[in-house]
C-alpha cells in the first residue's frame, strides 16, 4: 500500500487500515508505525514501488499444468536472474528446486536458491516445463 503525503490524521488511520486489510505492511513490526509506504515526492514513490514489486514472500511456485511426465525433473527447469542461471534439481529439498508433492502441482526453491530468489525480487525466477519427448536444457 502506498500513501500520498497528507496532513489529515484520519487519512493516516485509513491508509493503515487499508494496508493491514491487504495483509501487507511496509516492513515494520512496530504496531505504532505506518503500515503503508509514504510517498512525498517522485523519488520516494519510485522507492516504494520498487520495494513492493521486488518482494517475493515465498519460494513456492504453483504450476498451472503439471509436467508431461510425473516426477521427472528432466521435464522442468528453474532459472534465476537475468542471466538465467540454472537452479539444480534437489530431491532432498536442501539446496535447489524440487516438486512439492507427487502430483507435481508446484515447484519450490530451497536453501541458498530461495534466498537468492527473494533477494532478486519479483521476476527473478523462471520455471520452464518441457514436452514428453524433449528434456528442458
Amino acid at each position: 500500500m502506498v500513501g500520498i503525503s497528507t496532513t489529515k490524521a484520519s487519512a493516516n488511520t485509513e491508509l493503515n487500515a487499508l494496508a493491514r486489510a491487504g495483509g501487507e505492511g511496509a516492513g515494520s513490526t512496530n504496531p505504532l508505525a505506518s503500515h503503508y509506504y509514504l510517498a512525498n515526492d517522485a523519488s520516494t514513490l519510485q522507492a516504494a514501488l520498487q520495494a513492493i514489486t521486488g518482494q517475493i514472500s515465498s519460494c513456492l511456485f504453483p504450476l498451472a499444468d503439471p509436467p508431461p511426465l510425473p516426477n521427472d525433473p528432466s521435464k522442468a527447469a528453474v532459472y534465476l536472474g537475468g542471466d538465467m542461471t540454472k537452479v539444480p534439481y534437489d530431491a532432498t529439498k536442501a539446496d535447489g528446486w524440487a516438486y512439492v508433492d507427487g502430483a507435481d502441482s508446484a515447484i519450490a526453491l530451497y536453501g541458498s536458491w530461495c534466498a537468492m530468489a527473494q533477494a532478486g525480487g519479483a521476476g527473478a525466477v523462471q520455471v520452464i516445463v518441457g514436452c514428453p519427448n524433449v528434456d528442458v536444457p
